[in-house]
């Protein structure tokens, strides 16, 4: 991937808005630590301030596609309203009419919404691992059972005498 992602790179090294650029994270580890960079490579796009998962194919045609739809025009932003639609001017507008505490109690509402939401996924995950454990014990259960009642065992090893010796049969 890094052969294209410099390719890449390059086709977009004088675009005037779009920027395809590369952060090392055990030199830039505060900033790596902000974006929650937890796997390599962790691809991003878009504004600055906001920057989002990119999690799509990394092919050089899909990564080259994905930047023309994506980063090829200005990007919509607090700090990019011409870029915005008048729906989305207006829900910034309004916002910036808050004070930073009630910013800051937003914020804190919708991180808590999204804490217990991944709560709920974890309890979830949970007890479908749960399920599928049970799935897995029970299913060897009945495998082993199977082989058990129908000497499986010794079948196949018989069976395997016979290629051997037919085997043998074709040497000659």
């Amino acid at each position: 991937m890094a052969e294209d992602w410099e390719e890449l790179a390059e086709i977009w090294k004088d675009h005037e808005v779009g920027l395809v650029a590369e952060v090392d994270c055990t030199v830039e580890e505060q900033l790596c630590e902000e974006l929650e960079v937890t796997g390599f490579p962790t691809l991003m796009y878009g504004d600055a301030m906001s920057l989002e998962l990119y999690e799509g194919p990394r092919d050089l045609e899909t990564l080259k596609a994905f930047a023309e739809e994506n980063i090829a025009k200005p990007i919509c932003s607090v700090r990019n309203l011409d870029s915005c639609g008048d729906e989305v001017q207006k829900v910034i507008a309004d916002l910036q009419t808050k004070s930073r505490e009630e910013l800051e109690e937003a914020a804190a509402a919708v991180d808590a919404k999204l804490e217990a939401s991944q709560a709920e996924f974890d309890e979830g995950l949970e007890e479908i691992n749960d399920q599928y454990e049970k799935m897995v014990e029970s299913y060897n259960e009945k495998v082993d059972e199977i082989h058990e009642k129908s000497n499986y065992k010794w079948v196949k090893q018989i069976l395997s005498s016979f290629e051997d010796e037919e085997g043998a049969e074709d040497e000659l």
